[in-house]
């Protein structure tokens, strides 16, 4: 799955991202080639940035398309779900680097995923209750839960 074979709709207004449930996740490219995008979830009615080891700052809808030039595309639509389900550490470690991988254990908030990135050695932590600390292909697929790519860079 490649971010070309999987619609990820732009999002243009603030409306539009008003409009998605709790527990979507959307992504805010700087251009074309940005291979690693600043990621928003959806939690309640507001946005909250998804970086590791980061309180972040709960957003406005406004706040996340005001940056000039950003394109922004709805990564996972917590209504409509999308993605491939990944099973295996051989799966993950077949990602190109960069990618976003979904990640919800059984009895976890779906509201609240884990949110991993594929880089050199294993993945990074996405969400702000996560450390900044290399979590490895193993670890992912053992205790990461159910798995779902949701972003491959072009």
């Amino acid at each position: 799955m490649s971010a070309a074979t999987v619609a990820h709709r732009q999002l243009r207004t603030p409306e539009d991202l008003d409009a998605l449930q709790s527990g979507s996740l959307v992504a805010s490219f700087d251009s074309d080639t940005d291979e690693h995008p600043l990621v928003f979830l959806r939690y309640g009615r507001s946005w909250t940035d998804m970086v590791e080891a980061w309180r972040g700052s709960m957003n406005l809808a406004s706040d996340i398309l005001l940056r000039p030039g950003c394109k922004v595309l709805l990564l996972w639509d917590a209504e409509t779900v999308s993605g491939r389900r990944v099973l295996t550490g051989s799966d993950l470690d077949a990602l190109p680097y960069g990618s976003l991988v979904r990640s919800v254990h059984p009895k976890a908030n779906p509201h609240w995923p884990d949110l991993l990135r594929r880089v050199h050695g294993g993945f990074l932590g996405m969400n702000p209750d996560q450390d900044d600390s290399l979590i490895p292909t193993g670890t992912a697929v053992h205790y990461y839960g159910e798995l779902t790519v949701i972003w491959e860079p072009k």
